[in-house]
């Protein structure tokens, strides 16, 4: 990386295992702050639009994810939907969640 003379956008969500010889090449570092609730319950919304305001706000409440974690629940929702024409109930879309996060334990393996 020393000798690159391009611009090189990298993102991480661990950068406190970064050591600081790697850290001191880049020249500049942007912290972005996880959103705020009503924010968080937007993102829901705006990803599973037939949520209530009352579901989308506790579902921000109940999981901590990133946007990504959200996009991921909700195209499962969308594809229950294509492959089986099933609409998916708020308790359906925690199950998932729990699912996202492993809270569930799962067999992982043999």
């Amino acid at each position: 990386m020393d000798h690159f003379n391009g611009i090189l956008p990298a993102t991480t969500n661990l950068a406190g295992n970064l050591d600081r010889a790697f850290e001191r090449r880049f020249l500049y570092k942007i912290l972005f702050e996880r959103p705020t609730l009503g924010v968080m319950s937007l993102i829901w919304k705006d990803k599973i639009p037939f949520l209530t305001d009352a579901a989308s706000l506790h579902l921000a409440e109940s999981f901590s994810f990133s946007g990504g974690q959200i996009e991921n629940i909700s195209r499962k929702v969308f594809m229950r939907k294509v492959l089986n024409n099933e609409e998916t109930s708020l308790d359906e879309i925690i199950g998932m969640c729990k699912n996202e996060t492993l809270e569930e334990k799962r067999k992982i393996g043999f």
